[in-house]
């Protein structure tokens, strides 16, 4: 039964809400988010009091989200503060007030909590088995260090951008006294803790508005063709060079930077001075932008509590099963097409040269080539390109999906071209596309009646000639004309003749090869497709 569930992050500078549909065990999807700057901690001071203006906006929007909730038949919120309401002397008094003016409890998180959560939130979108995940808030700043994706320490520090902004940056631009004394101040709250050292290794993973505001900055510099954060890498290199060129720039001028937005261009170099420092002090030269955080690692703790875990076996087949489920994709033909086209390439490697990583691309592509039909049938080819850029994909980098949207795009017809993602692909890219196409365009018409009627295939490249020998379990007689009349990219790209023969497989083979009923998109729990894909490995 599907159910909804608001989440509500009231944090220091920013509150947000999302709205998650879901089946416990079987899939779930983001429907609605609302986010606004409310600026809580404005005015606190050393004396920690929340003052009455920001606290009256805060609740008519939080006002504003159970409405929405409602509006969305929602009866389950989990309303959480963090660091600004965490510290208030008055937080009884606001919290109260929310409970009367805007009819929700709020969950207080202390520093740890809060961390954990949003280790939660990168750990299940992310391939992370070691390294650090940060978030840079309006008031605090979180650390949460990951060992063997496991959350072996946490830490809290109060290096938020709006606490730092409000304590040290009283000139506009700064001038160099007040960023150094607070680059001293950041060095000596993170010297307190004493596992943030140099040479952690693994990777660094940013979550909240610092990091990703830095990452779109850095996305208009290099005018990147991909509209996506989450998996962006940036260098800290380039988060310097942006941080140099912000501290020149009057407020004015920096809210019009490209990638900053006018409500954060005030506190955005209070929080990458936190961050530079961080990335300095801990050894890492690179940070990997994380789209998740504290709301979706809530929302894990509710999805997963019955699995007896609050982490997703693999974040990457889990990512396909939980969109294959969205998307309705017909399991068994996508599940077939993605065997047949592997198949192909374990036993051609000696044509295309290729290693694990296109393996991946391909096994990938080759599952969610069909997505596009949940939208229409005609043209669903271009559908399944659109609907793989934009939809959730945890676990694979922005290469990799790039790669996956454009094999799904030319699965039926067309000349491959990576020109779209010039500055992402580069030109051995396309030789990618070509030859993974051809194998997954020959796989596709090898299952064109949907219904496994080719059981295995065997390939064997002599000379000019590749012998395709497909082992069937009844007529495949359209199966061999359809893939015939479509293997002309096969054989362009591969400069090979393509033979292809039939052979029926034996009974004994049959009894060993279970094949779902066509047509059957029954549902199952998620975590058996998941099983599948990574058993596939």
């Amino acid at each position: 039964m599907t159910r909804k569930i608001g989440i509500i992050d009231l944090g220091s500078n920013t509150s947000r809400l999302i709205i998650m549909a879901y089946t416990p065990g079987v899939a779930f999807q983001l429907i609605d988010q609302l986010r606004e700057r409310v600026r809580l901690s404005e005015g606190m001071g050393a004396e920690n009091i929340l003052r009455p203006e920001p606290m009256a906006r805060t609740i008519r929007l939080l006002n504003v989200f159970r409405m929405l909730c409602e509006a969305n038949g929602i009866d389950t919120i989990v309303a959480t503060a963090t660091s600004a309401v965490r510290d208030a002397r008055n937080q009884a008094e606001f919290l109260d007030r929310v409970q009367k003016e805007a009819g929700l409890s709020l969950r207080v998180l202390s520093g740890d909590e809060e961390a954990s959560y949003g280790y939660l939130g990168a750990v299940n979108s992310l391939p992370i088995q070691n390294g650090l995940v940060i978030d840079i808030g309006g008031g605090s700043l979180e650390l949460g260090r990951v060992q063997d994706r496991q959350l072996a320490q946490t830490a809290s520090l109060p290096l938020g951008a709006v606490r730092l902004t409000e304590t040290f940056i009283r000139n506009d631009p700064p001038k160099r006294v007040d960023l150094r004394m607070l680059d001293r101040y950041i060095d000596a709250m993170l010297g307190s803790i004493d596992w943030l050292k140099s040479g952690s290794g693994g990777t660094l993973i940013g979550l909240g508005g610092t990091a990703r505001t830095l990452a779109k900055i850095d996305q208009a510099r290099r005018h990147y063709p991909l509209d996506r954060l989450h998996g962006y890498t940036v260098s800290l290199t380039s988060i310097e060079n942006i941080l140099h060129d912000l501290e020149q720039l009057p407020l004015s001028r920096r809210e019009k930077v490209p990638g900053l937005s006018s409500d954060r261009a005030d506190v955005i170099i209070g929080g990458t001075l936190a961050l530079t420092r961080l990335m300095h002090q801990a050894g890492y030269h690179e940070m990997t932008i994380c789209g998740q955080g504290l709301r979706e690692g809530l929302f894990y703790e509710q999805f997963l509590k019955d699995s007896g875990t609050a982490l997703v076996p693999d974040v990457r087949a889990f990512g396909l099963a939980n969109l294959a489920y969205l998307y309705n994709i017909h399991w068994p033909h996508a599940r077939h097409v993605q065997q047949l086209a592997v198949s192909m390439f374990d036993q051609l490697k000696a044509l295309h040269h290729f290693g694990p990583f296109e393996r991946s691309v391909l096994s990938g592509a080759a599952l969610l080539h069909d997505i596009g039909v949940s939208i229409d049938f005609y043209d669903h080819d271009q559908h399944s390109y659109y609907l793989i850029l934009n939809a959730e994909l945890p676990g694979f980098s922005h290469r990799e999906i790039a790669l996956m949207a454009l094999l799904a795009k030319y699965h039926r017809h067309g000349t491959p071209s990576v020109d779209a993602f010039r500055g992402l692909l580069t030109q051995a890219d396309e030789n990618r596309v070509r030859k993974l196409s051809a194998l997954l365009r020959l796989a596709e018409y090898l299952e064109r009646g949907r219904t496994q009627v080719i059981q295995s295939i065997t390939c064997r490249a002599r000379g000019k000639v590749v012998n395709l020998i497909g082992r069937t379990r009844g007529d495949a007689s359209m199966e061999m004309w359809a893939a015939d009349q479509n293997a002309d990219l096969f054989k362009q790209t591969f400069h090979r003749d393509l033979v292809i023969r039939l052979e029926a497989q034996a009974d004994r083979d049959l009894s060993s090869t279970p094949i779902e009923p066509a047509g059957s998109v029954d549902a199952e729990p998620l975590w058996s497709r998941v099983r599948e894909l990574i058993e596939q490995k």
